[in-house]
């Protein structure tokens, strides 16, 4: 545990001063150049070269970028120090709960989480999304969002699992899933859930901003999603789509 004072805090109206935990992650690498160091949280800003990303892909500079939104959402904060040549230190602050204070129960808007096996007859009436991501980090960021919205939330990592927790689920109402899933693309998991599902509402995430084979937006069908995106967009797109019902052929 650390305190944070007032100066610590200085520009960031939503942190707030007092006891906070920290995570300390840090490395023996090669440090980060001083020249970057100021945008290594900028979401899409990458110095991997071309071919050394996720299946051979340049990389997305998506993973700092999820991470401090995650963060961000707790009201924590990030410090970074870094010697070039000798290694870097994160060290993420998170305000402490005092040892008194009590969770609160789960409420109307706040949803207990649903394993894809769990019967979800009992769903809210906000709905049953199928969220589908690989990262585990954007999963558990995506799934938190969703439940405090009070929608019932399925979960997958990848395509197979998904098809096979939407035979099992009584009740779907949308499908969030990223274009480029392990084992099948993003589009092509929509069609397949859908041959049984025709009504079903859809979502693809992406962090590229013109993923290969994407096609058109459907609206009131199927949306798109910008990676990393705020809390309230992801709600605002899930709302919207399911407020919507079923759409005429």
């Amino acid at each position: 545990m650390v305190g944070v004072e007032e100066g610590d805090i200085a520009g960031r109206p939503d942190a707030r001063p007092g006891l906070h935990a920290v995570i300390l992650v840090a490395d023996t690498g090669t440090g980060i150049d001083p020249a970057i160091r100021d945008r290594i949280f900028e979401p899409f800003f990458t110095t991997k070269e071309a071919g050394l990303g996720h299946k051979g892909r340049s990389g997305t500079g998506l993973g700092l970028a999820s991470v401090y939104s995650i963060v961000d959402q707790w009201g924590g904060h990030i410090r970074v120090d870094s010697d070039v040549g000798k290694g870097t230190v994160f060290r993420i602050l998170l305000p402490a709960i005092d040892q008194g204070a009590r969770v609160a129960a789960p409420g109307p808007n706040r949803t207990q989480p649903s394993p894809a096996s769990e019967d979800t007859s009992s769903a809210p009436e906000k709905g049953t999304v199928l969220l589908v991501e690989e990262a585990e980090a954007v999963l558990r960021y995506a799934r938190h969002i969703l439940e405090s919205e009070g929608f019932a939330v399925l979960t997958a990592r990848s395509g197979a699992e998904a098809i096979a927790a939407a035979e099992r689920a009584p009740r779907l109402d949308l499908l969030l899933v990223d274009v480029e899933t392990p084992d099948i693309r993003g589009p092509d998991l929509i069609d397949r859930i859908r041959a049984a599902r025709p009504d079903l509402k859809a979502v693809l995430m992406s962090g590229y901003r013109e993923p290969d084979g994407l096609g058109p937006e459907e609206p009131g069908r199927t949306e798109f999603l910008w990676k990393p995106f705020a809390p309230e967009e992801l709600a605002f797109k899930a709302r919207r789509l399911l407020a919507r019902g079923p759409v005429p052929k």
